[in-house]
C-alpha cells in the first residue's frame, strides 16, 4: 500500500504552478515558443503538477470540485505518453490563462487546511 498525504501533494502541486507562472510571466508567446528550454521546463513542471495531483485521494478530490483535476491529469498522461504530438502552444496557453488561477485556488485550499 502506498502512503498518500494529501497536504504534501497539494504543496507540490503549489509550488509547481508557482514555478510554471514564474517561468511564463509575461512573455509574449513568439518569445517562450521560441525558447525550447522554457517550454520543456513548463512540460516537466506540468507533468510534475499532474504527479502530484494524481496522488491526492479521491475523497479530498471532491472537496474542491472547482479544481480540474481530471484536466490536470490528462494535460500530465499527454506530456508524458504521446509526446509525439506535443503541442507548446498548448503549453504555453495553460501557463499563460489557467495556471494563475489554479495557483491562487491552491493557495486558497492550502489555507483553508492549514486553518483546520
Amino acid at each position: 500500500m502506498t502512503f498518500r498525504n494529501d497536504d504534501i501533494s497539494l504543496r507540490q502541486m503549489r509550488d509547481h504552478a508557482e514555478l510554471i507562472v514564474e517561468l511564463s510571466g509575461d512573455r509574449e508567446k513568439d518569445e517562450i515558443l521560441n525558447d525550447k528550454f522554457a517550454i520543456l521546463a513548463a512540460s516537466r513542471l506540468f507533468e510534475m503538477l499532474g504527479g502530484a495531483a494524481n496522488r491526492v485521494n479521491p475523497e479530498t478530490r471532491s472537496e474542491y470540485p472547482q479544481v480540474p483535476w481530471r484536466d490536470i491529469v490528462d494535460m500530465r498522461d499527454q506530456l508524458l505518453h504521446d509526446f509525439d504530438t506535443f503541442d507548446p502552444i498548448l503549453v504555453w496557453h495553460t501557463a499563460q490563462t489557467e495556471t494563475p488561477a489554479l495557483l491562487e485556488e491552491l493557495n486558497r485550499i492550502i489555507d483553508q487546511r492549514d486553518a483546520g
